[in-house]
């Protein structure tokens, strides 16, 4: 088991680690909502209003950019710990 986060006192100085979630989660929402409007016939990606569209994919990918490191860092700590077993 790799435990990436050292256990706290308290879980006030974690949680600012657990933002991005809840703002990938909205970004997700507002794509949802533009997908639909495309789907009604608006034009999202050229239109008057379109750098909101362009905006929020550049949003989306930044937290998903952001995600992807973090994720790969902590699967590289838990390979590397798993690597230097003595046992294999």
């Amino acid at each position: 088991m790799c435990r990436l986060l050292p256990p706290s006192p308290s879980p006030y100085p974690t949680s600012p680690l657990y933002a991005p979630i809840g703002a990938r989660a909205r970004v997700l929402q507002i794509l949802s909502e533009l997908v639909s409007l495309w789907f009604q016939g608006e034009d999202i990606f050229l239109g008057p209003d379109a750098w909101f569209t362009w905006a929020t994919l550049l949003g989306w990918l930044f937290f998903v950019g952001v995600w992807l490191y973090r994720m790969n860092e902590a699967l590289s700590l838990c390979v590397s710990r798993v690597g230097n077993r003595a046992d294999h």
